[in-house]
């Protein structure tokens, strides 16, 4: 990372949010005759790298976004109306057509955002012991072939979010947060999950892959109206 001299402009901007809801004071570490004659009056964009374009081009061949020419595929297409990595807007595509889409959004959400798993000191022989009991019921009377299953992240986060998910719905908070304790769990990257499918569902339903409820707005808010009742006076 390279430390920069922000521009005039940014800087006027972030002096503006010292009194965004009310009066405030900024402290700005650097002098005014740095921020008047020295700072430059914009932030000036970078051209890409010419290896970087390349690499970016190639890579939408690879998914079949662009055909010849560098013209969009019907795919790609529908690629463009999705503000998500073109990789994981395949794969939520492919969800769609193909059925899957339930798995395929929390997949999609964790590679998007970060792994839910917490590993405190000390605790990382604990912590995979817990990632297997996770699989055991999914996995239960597997042959030999499918054991390596148990090795897949994907199909690790995907199970852990449904077992969670189903503990919120049927038994409340508290019985989610402990399970998260259980199982070494971020308790605040499983609701941000839960926010993320909602919102790449959303989006899948606004370019016409998929149709929502008629109640699925009223449904949203119920819901995070009863989580935010319960978070406040029940922990």
């Amino acid at each position: 990372m390279v430390e920069d001299w922000i521009s005039q402009a940014n800087a006027r901007q972030r002096r503006g949010r010292a009194g965004r809801v009310k009066p405030g004071i900024c402290f700005c570490l650097y002098t005014r005759h740095r921020f008047e004659k020295l700072m430059r009056p914009f932030q000036a964009l970078e051209t890409p790298k010419e290896e970087a374009i390349n690499s970016a081009i190639s890579l939408l061949y690879e998914v079949c976004a662009i055909g010849r020419n560098e013209e969009l595929t019907p795919l790609g297409y529908h690629l463009a109306k999705l503000p998500v990595d073109v990789l994981i807007g395949k794969m939520m595509i492919y969800g769609a057509i193909f059925g899957c889409l339930s798995p395929i959004l929390s997949i999609s959400a964790f590679l998007s955002y970060k792994s839910p798993f917490v590993y405190p000191k000390d605790e990382k022989q604990n912590v995979e012991r817990a990632k297997l009991a996770l699989l055991t019921d999914k996995l239960e009377g597997a042959s030999e072939s499918d054991k390596g299953n148990r090795q897949s992240d994907h199909l690790l986060m995907m199970v852990a979010y449904k077992k969670w998910e189903k503990i919120l719905r049927e038994n409340g908070v508290k019985a989610a947060q402990r399970f998260c304790s259980s199982y070494f769990l971020s308790s605040s990257v499983m609701y941000m999950i839960r926010d993320m499918r909602i919102q790449f569902g959303t989006l899948l339903a606004d370019i016409g892959l998929i149709n929502l409820p008629k109640n699925y707005q009223r449904w949203i808010v119920g819901m995070n109206c009863w989580l935010v009742f319960h978070m406040t006076f029940h922990d």
